[in-house]
């Protein structure tokens, strides 16, 4: 009676197996990713310490710092900061 038991448990998690999938299927593969989250370029850290003033202006990537600055990484997170 045991031995028929466990052999029909062991049946029933076999069967469930291939139909419950792995998670790779379920996740939608024609979901497109932005180019800007694939390829983030690491940022270098900053060639001097930030002022007060310049730790207020945080970025995460270097197009959203405005022209003559680029963004790096300080103690206070990612800035931007003007170019020497």
């Amino acid at each position: 009676m045991k031995g028929s038991i466990l052999q029909f448990l062991t049946f029933l998690s076999l069967v469930a197996l291939p139909v419950s999938g792995t998670w790779k299927e379920r996740v939608h593969p024609e979901i497109e990713f932005p180019d800007y989250i694939l390829s983030r370029p690491k940022l270098s850290s900053c060639a001097k310490v930030p002022t007060e003033q310049q730790c207020r202006t945080f970025c995460k990537l270097p197009v959203e710092c405005r022209s003559g600055h680029y963004c790096c990484t300080a103690l206070c997170g990612n800035i931007c900061m003007r170019l020497e």
